[in-house]
């Protein structure tokens, strides 16, 4: 019963974090100066996109959030890259967004 209740908080707490990795990554990437001002540099249409594709972590995460449910019924050797779906799924995203309009 308690090592049940521990695995459900976990999963919790994996999935709050899973929620706030991409705001983190763009603020880091803001303040290292990774982020380019496509208003200034780039047509106006190109804001939108990357506000766009920016926008789109939080489904990206959500599906990472159902998938990383799998950690309850999973096997040891997936167990784990299942419950942390949250966390590296939206930052590889995030990360590529970010990296496709860093070069573009």
């Amino acid at each position: 019963m308690v090592l049940n209740l521990i695995k459900i908080v976990l999963f919790l707490i994996v999935n709050a974090v899973g929620f706030y990795t991409i705001p983190v990554i763009i603020n880091l990437a803001v303040k290292l100066g990774r982020l380019p001002d496509v208003a200034t540099s780039r047509p106006e249409y190109f804001e939108t996109y990357q506000f766009l594709l920016l926008s789109m972590a939080i489904p990206v995460w959500a599906v990472a959030a159902l998938i990383s449910v799998g950690y309850f019924f999973a096997t040891r050797e997936v167990r784990t890259w299942l419950l942390l779906a949250p966390i590296y799924v939206p930052a590889l995203y995030g990360t590529g967004i970010i990296t496709y309009f860093h070069f573009v």
